[in-house]
């Protein structure tokens, strides 16, 4: 939500608005100052709780705003993809706008490269200009991977900066990565 419609007490109905109603969440808003944002979101009661009694003093960051602050400028779009098992993340961007951060749920590689396209339709951006950066759980063998590289000509891997192992590419740990840079 832009910073200059942004009023505290109207963030739950805002998101109830759009998401529905979650009686066992709060809802928690984050300031994104580089982007003039507040990326306003649920979290569940017992999370908070949980938290709380395990730490005394903790701070969360919801997935987007931790994307979000590491989104890079790029004059021919950017759109980074993190992967989990049958949901994605997006960060997409061109120049100094940010154009979308979405969570996505998948069925088949189909079903991601059908928003991955629909998202370069939306937001004008061209297949082969578009730099689309993956994390997560996604290999250069797996059907997926092979899907996107049919319509991307920039794909590439968002690595962590963490020991690669043969079993483990440092890419399924990139988001893991961000997030522990936020506690530095």
């Amino acid at each position: 939500m832009p910073v200059r419609y942004f009023r505290h007490e109207e963030a739950g109905a805002i998101h109830a608005a759009l998401f529905g109603k979650e009686s066992s969440s709060n809802v928690v808003s984050e300031l994104i100052a580089e982007w003039q944002l507040h990326n306003v979101y649920s979290l569940p009661v017992f999370v908070q709780q949980w938290m709380a009694e395990q730490y005394q003093a903790f701070r969360y960051f919801h997935q987007h705003t931790i994307a979000l602050r590491n989104l890079l400028n790029n004059e021919s779009g950017l759109i980074q993809a993190d992967f989990c098992q049958n949901s994605f993340s997006i960060v997409a961007g061109k120049g100094n706008k940010l154009l979308l951060a979405q969570t996505y749920f998948y069925e088949s590689p189909s079903d991601a490269l059908y928003y991955l396209l629909k998202i370069c339709q939306e937001f004008s951006l061209l297949q082969q200009d578009v730099q689309v950066q993956l994390s997560g759980f996604i290999d250069k063998e797996s059907s997926l991977y092979r899907e996107l590289h049919q319509y991307f000509i920039h794909i590439s891997f968002r690595d962590a900066d963490t020991v690669v192992t043969a079993e483990n590419p440092a890419h399924f740990f990139t988001s893991l990565n961000d997030l522990a840079r936020c506690a530095l």
